[in-house]
């Protein structure tokens, strides 16, 4: 985490079920609390794959108290955008029309980020990613290509075997870090295995294993 001070990162934590994944997001969660993070959490449900922005306007709606702290700082035209998917920040404008009015809403979310890494880290982190909605997940992915613009932590978990959708596997394939959280033994530590031949780290976490401040 202490990498996320000028320049934002990608981490993607894999694992079978009850391998402790949604513990290691809570740990972080907490960690970055305790240093003056910003956090945001969300979690995609199976059964809530089709609801459009499910997964983003519940990070959003949980954060809001946080959103509404720097509304000084938001771009009037920003706030307009998430007035789509948190109406209680104002009057939606009308629906847009014309192919850009979802490049519209992914900048404007993308500049509610940006306001609230004006003072401090932002720590993004999403469970299990496997079952996002799409238009959740095409936002989600906007956001990483841009995240070496601000300093943000966007932290996945994903259960290993589930079928993703391409966005997601994409920032899979090119996040900075997975954390596979695997049933290791006692005496396995973390073990970075750094491929020469791409510039992502692997490291294989025991169950029990917690350390997430170099992250």
């Amino acid at each position: 985490m202490d990498a996320v001070t000028r320049t934002g990162r990608v981490v993607v934590v894999t694992g079978a079920t009850w391998m402790g994944k949604t513990r290691l997001l809570e740990d972080l969660a907490a960690e970055a609390g305790s240093r003056g993070s910003h956090v945001m959490f969300g979690r995609a449900y199976r059964m809530e794959q089709g609801l459009p922005y499910g997964v983003v306007t519940q990070m959003l709606r949980n954060a809001l108290p946080l959103i509404k702290s720097v509304i000084a700082e938001i771009p009037g035209w920003a706030l307009t955008e998430m007035t789509r998917l948190i109406p209680e920040l104002g009057p939606a404008p009308l629906a847009a029309s014309d192919r850009f009015g979802e490049l519209r809403l992914y900048e404007g979310v993308h500049a509610v980020l940006k306001a609230l890494t004006e003072s401090r880290r932002l720590v993004l982190l999403i469970d299990d990613i496997q079952w996002i909605d799409p238009a959740s997940a095409g936002l989600i992915a906007y956001i990483a290509r841009r995240i070496s613009e601000t300093p943000i932590l966007l932290t996945m978990a994903s259960r290993v075997g589930e079928p993703m959708l391409d966005p997601v596997a994409d920032l899979v394939r090119a996040a900075d870090v997975v954390l596979a959280v695997e049933p290791l033994n006692a005496e396995d530590l973390l073990i970075p295995c750094n491929s020469p031949a791409s510039t992502t780290s692997w490291v294989s976490l025991p169950r029990t294993h917690r350390r997430l401040s170099t992250i």
